[in-house]
């Protein structure tokens, strides 16, 4: 075994391919934290306020993806996001999926809603 968690070299290689795929996507590459490392089983994905966290936890749940949001105080405020871990039993084909998804929900406008009586946009 190598590295101090005992990892194995695959499995060290296997994350740092995650962390390249996600990069080499621009729309998730612009917010993947730069303190980010590419040996870390953890993910984040930067999406704005909670609001957006939750919706977008939502969005990929229904698609077949378990993620956490994240958000203040983990983390700073307007910087909410999901958070996933992969792990030895993960595939190629699967990371490539949430990547797939991850884009897709990252691209959708999340829905609002006007309240006719305070005339507060709020999240749907």
């Amino acid at each position: 075994m190598d590295g101090a968690f005992g990892f194995q070299a695959d499995e060290t290689s296997c994350r740092s391919q995650l962390a390249a795929t996600l990069v080499a996507r621009p729309r998730l590459a612009e917010r993947l934290p730069s303190a980010q490392s590419s040996l870390s089983p953890i993910h984040y994905v930067v999406l704005g306020d909670a609001d957006d966290a939750i919706v977008a936890c939502q969005r990929l749940l229904a698609k077949g993806f378990l993620v956490n949001p994240v958000a203040l105080p983990a983390v700073p405020l307007k910087k909410a996001g999901v958070r996933f871990t992969l792990v030895r039993s993960h595939t190629n084909a699967d990371v490539q999926a949430l990547v797939a998804a991850l884009v897709e929900v990252v691209s959708e406008p999340r829905p609002r809603q006007v309240s006719h009586e305070t005339g507060l946009v709020s999240a749907t």
